[in-house]
């Protein structure tokens, strides 16, 4: 089990709470469908995803809307790139109330 799945699930709920609706996908790809079908305020990934990396994500989404909030989520390990396709780079080690705070300021932001 991902170190990961918690803190997504506490952003979820934090996101829940303040009257978002959230929706969890588990690989890039499938967050990729979704994003395709469905309409979202703010998506958020991992760096590290399986067979699609998440700036790998962040890109195919910037492509098909460049207005689409994103937060990309490292860690030291990750080989992610200096320059992002995401609007934010969130860099482990964080708290979860920083992380609740990026991804507010990203949905008060305009578009």
């Amino acid at each position: 089990m991902s170190d990961d799945l918690p803190v997504v699930e506490a952003v979820a709920m934090s996101a829940r709470a303040a009257g978002h609706e959230t929706v969890i996908a588990a690989t890039g790809e499938e967050g990729l469908r979704r994003f395709q079908s469905e309409h979202f305020d703010l998506i958020a990934a991992k760096f590290s995803l399986p067979t699609m990396n998440g700036e790998e994500l962040a890109c195919w989404v910037k492509a098909i809307d460049p207005l689409q909030r994103f937060l990309l989520v490292t860690n030291a390990r990750d080989a992610a790139p200096d320059r992002s396709s995401a609007n934010v780079v969130l860099r482990k080690p964080f708290t979860l109330q920083e992380a609740i705070g990026i991804a507010q300021q990203l949905l008060d932001s305009p578009a």
